[in-house]
């Protein structure tokens, strides 16, 4: 008999310890915290207009595109648009737009790089005039307001090579804006 009684009292006190631990990690879960950051940016400038929030970085998106297409000469083709906000002047004004980044000798295509070889992206306005690297696009006319600018970028087989290789690409473009 009183080795039945330490047998139960043993267990019991063992089963506390078990269940409390478990409460005690429920608890602590319960009052659990994250935290995180939030960060401001921005930049004052003195220019009659304000380039918008989703103009400054962009991501064009090719997605997959298939090495034999790129082979065989085809470029595959992606909007996008730089939109100027806010422009304030009394009168129509002009400006210049570069295009600056990684380009091959003639400055005709961004290099890309990543695991593809031989990938390159050229850039034209959404008229189709081709577009030099490093090099002022001719002078626009701006109106008061809001004003957006159309582009086409053309992933393509680098001039000159023979072939591509498989794999993902990805490269950079920077534009600067000079008013006159």
């Amino acid at each position: 008999m009183k080795l039945t009684k330490f047998f139960i009292v043993t267990t019991t006190i063992a089963s506390m310890g078990v269940f409390g631990a478990q409460a005690a990690e429920e608890n602590t879960s319960a009052t659990a915290m994250e935290s995180g950051t939030v960060n401001f940016q921005g930049m004052v400038t003195n220019s009659p207009c304000n380039i918008a929030n989703d103009s400054v970085d962009q991501t064009v998106k090719f997605g997959h595109i298939g090495k034999a297409n790129l082979d065989a000469g085809n470029e595959y083709a992606q909007e996008f648009k730089i939109k100027l906000e806010q422009c304030a002047f009394n009168q129509d004004k002009n400006f210049t737009i570069k295009f600056k980044g990684m380009s091959d000798t003639n400055k005709a295509e961004l290099k890309m790089i990543g695991a593809a070889k031989n990938v390159s992206v050229k850039l034209t306005t959404d008229e189709g005039k081709p577009i030099s690297i490093g090099t002022d696009i001719d002078s626009m006319g701006l109106k008061k307001g809001t004003n957006t600018l159309g582009f086409i970028a053309y992933a393509k087989k680098a001039e000159g090579a023979t072939e591509v290789t498989e794999g993902d690409f990805q490269g950079k473009a920077l534009f600067d804006i000079t008013y006159n």
